[in-house]
């Protein structure tokens, strides 16, 4: 699924690209619209949206509708029409606030496909041929199951507790001071200078100096201070979020903490980020002072030390004692987390440098299940692979699925087992060969429950987009369920490195 990043200013591969894009948007402007007093001051819409390029430039505004044949039409406060451009030269749209749908519908299974759509809903039926899915945004959906790559079946408790920020509210911000033990001290940046679990100095706390701010739905930080919030984690939970820099950034992130307008040491599971490396410390106070609950080694994330942006995920597992570090997708270690378990429900950010900026965004907390996602088996397979809930895994024939029950040919023979005792199931690979793109016109939706669908754009008018897709035929969705829209996911993009995220106008750069 597609987890690009807000970018804001166009790609630096050559000097004055950026200089370039902002000139072709704004002449593209001039020569449809024209300029006025009263267009230039024109109100503009709230919240912002954002049309994305290929080339990395950008163009705030809203979305006023798509037409296959005349193309996209964007507005913009500086001009009095809607511009058009055509969907060849575009990347995507981000809408500022996704969308709140108010479901009920069930979501047990979470599909995925051989061209990369995702669906959740609940599995209805599975045969030779097709695969019914009951989804929550289009009803009944029938596809091949040949282009069916796996099912992962979810267990209860993955609710989504947040996801944003759309704003600052209900966030904590903190100045530059931090405490130990109920004692308030400066912030001092080396961690050697903590010694048995005491900040060095006396005095005062210092008064609190907001240093992060609100802005482009992330938060960014250019000083030392704390960014906190109470989202009452349940026992096991799992926490997402983007982190970029401008220079290596020096922070932690206190998960569990019941402090969450200062940094407190004591306080809950701290994953501390230095350089391109990950430490996690779990420190509580006993009557010689401070102790610390840790792993022996560090995790290293290399790809910090030639990118500016990576996407952290922390799984917690409090009632096995684990804790997880993913970046960008992918496994880097698992602690083992022994004695007393923190009883916060909080986050905290903290920043601890002050000659850089940082910036965290697309946050997402949700609860966990302690079931794994979907990870395809990277050798091809000749037969189907079902992984079970006691961690067995046996290859054999997914016959048909019905009723809530597997009929699964292995080798003790024909089984039924009830889907729920599966966590996923893989099939086949070489039957997975992704559907042809006949028209050129393709555009991914991501949906705000998770899930993502190809299909050839035929209108967004009004509350509905329409068109066709490769796997479940026509496809009618209400536009307010879309959180982004990408065009050409077939075409090659710039890196992601190469696009920034920091400049608060679309056409000005932050050197």
């Amino acid at each position: 699924m597609e987890r690009d990043s807000f970018r804001t200013h166009a790609r630096e591969s050559a000097p004055g690209t950026c200089v370039r894009a902002t000139a072709i948007v704004w002449l593209l402007v001039a020569a449809q619209c024209g300029f006025s007093a009263d267009a230039t001051n024109a109100p503009a819409p709230a919240p912002a949206s954002s049309l994305e390029f290929l080339d990395g430039s950008m163009l705030l505004g809203a979305l006023d509708g798509i037409n296959a044949q005349t193309g996209v039409r964007w507005k913009h406060p500086g001009v009095k029409q809607p511009i058009e451009f055509a969907s060849s030269n575009l990347h995507q749209v981000r809408f500022a606030a996704p969308r709140q749908i108010a479901t009920t519908a069930p979501a047990s299974c979470r599909f995925r496909f051989a061209n990369g759509d995702e669906v959740i809903g609940e599995l209805v039926s599975l045969d030779a041929e097709v695969v019914v899915i009951d989804s929550w945004f289009g009803g009944k959906l029938r596809a091949p199951r040949k282009e069916l790559r796996a099912i992962a079946v979810n267990g209860a408790g993955n609710a989504l507790i947040y996801e944003g920020p759309l704003n600052d509210g209900g966030w904590k911000f903190g100045g530059s001071g931090v405490v130990m033990g109920g004692v308030a001290r400066p912030v001092l940046i080396n961690p050697a200078a903590i010694i048995g679990g005491i900040v060095g100095g006396d005095g005062p706390r210092p008064p609190a100096t907001p240093a992060w701010t609100f802005k482009n739905n992330g938060f960014i930080s250019t000083a030392s201070g704390t960014l906190g919030r109470d989202f009452k984690l349940p026992p096991v939970a799992r926490v997402e979020f983007d982190l970029a820099w401008k220079t290596m950034p020096s922070m932690r992130i206190a998960l569990y903490t019941d402090v969450i307008d200062r940094m407190d040491y004591n306080a809950g599971y701290q994953f501390y980020i230095s350089s391109s490396y990950v430490y996690l410390y779990r420190r509580t106070v006993n009557e010689g002072g401070g102790m610390v609950f840790s792993a022996t080694e560090n995790a290293r994330v290399p790809q910090m030390n030639n990118r500016s942006k990576v996407r952290f995920e922390m799984r917690i597992n409090k009632e096995k004692e684990t804790a997880a570090l993913y970046a960008d997708g992918t496994h880097v270690k698992t602690w083992r987390v022994s004695g007393p378990q923190p009883e916060g429900t909080g986050i905290l950010f903290y920043s601890q440098r002050t000659d850089g900026s940082i910036r965290v965004s697309n946050l997402r907390v949700s609860a966990w299940d302690g079931r794994e996602e979907i990870s395809t088996p990277t050798n091809a397979m000749s037969e189907t692979l079902l992984h079970l809930a006691n961690s067995d895994r046996v290859a054999g024939k997914v016959n048909a699925i019905k009723d809530g029950k597997v009929a699964f040919a292995g080798p003790a023979g024909e089984l039924q087992i009830p889907l729920q005792r599966a966590t996923q199931i893989f099939f086949p690979s070489d039957t997975n060969a992704p559907p042809a793109n006949a028209t050129g016109r393709n555009v991914r939706a991501s949906l705000v429950r998770g899930d993502s669908v190809t299909f050839t754009l035929d209108r967004w008018e009004g509350a509905e987009v329409t068109g066709a897709s490769a796997n479940f035929g026509k496809v009618t969705l209400r536009v307010d369920s879309v959180k982004n829209l990408l065009f050409n996911p077939e075409s090659p993009r710039p890196p992601a490195d190469d696009l920034g995220v920091w400049d608060d106008s679309p056409f000005s750069r932050e050197e």
